[in-house]
């Protein structure tokens, strides 16, 4: 079971890392609704295997270092994610500079003819300019951050692709109270 959560989970990550910022909600829907099933595929028995070695009397501190442990990991998680985000948006912005100083012509032109467009709107050339500036930086910024979150959506994929390797070690605990193997001989 865990082997089905994980490899759907990893397939789902997978196709959501082609994003493009016109995406929507029914684009989004499968790969959501595929990751919500993939994940109680991997959830429950996890917990399973986590707390069935414990007596009754046990279980409910077992059970309350089990979710203190499963949310640390979370906002770890949360938080590795969200640097591999801020690190991959500030290369992808990066890469934009450096394509865009090596066909300056270009760049600068559209941003000059936003910026005449703007000026038709009433404002001053200098604030125009600043205007479509601010537009021209919005796009590259917006389209750096869609490179981003697909970078990060593969990175997990082939992070659970790679966790497939430790689910064959997944064995549950003897139950109490049953004997153990090297105590039946």
């Amino acid at each position: 079971m865990i082997t089905a959560g994980l490899s759907l989970f990893a397939a789902s990550l997978w196709a959501t890392s082609f994003l493009t910022p016109e995406w929507g909600f029914w684009t989004l829907l499968l790969p959501q609704a595929l990751r919500g099933f993939a994940i109680m595929l991997c959830i429950v028995p996890s917990v399973n295997l986590a707390l069935s070695g414990f007596a009754m009397a046990e279980l409910r501190y077992a059970s309350g270092l089990f979710n203190l442990m499963r949310n640390l990991g979370g906002a770890i998680g949360i938080a590795v994610v969200t640097t591999w985000l801020q690190d991959y948006t500030r290369v992808n912005v990066a890469r934009f500079g450096e394509s865009l100083g090596e066909a300056d012509r270009h760049a600068a032109g559209t941003v000059a003819q936003l910026a005449e467009r703007i000026a038709q709107w009433g404002t001053d050339a200098t604030h125009a300019l600043l205007i479509a500036q601010g537009e021209f930086a919005r796009l590259v910024t917006r389209e750096a951050l869609t490179l981003s979150f697909n970078d990060v959506f593969r990175l997990m994929s082939w992070l659970f692709v790679a966790a497939l390797v430790l689910v064959p070690f997944c064995r549950p605990a003897p139950a109490p109270g049953a004997p153990s193997a090297d105590g039946a001989h």
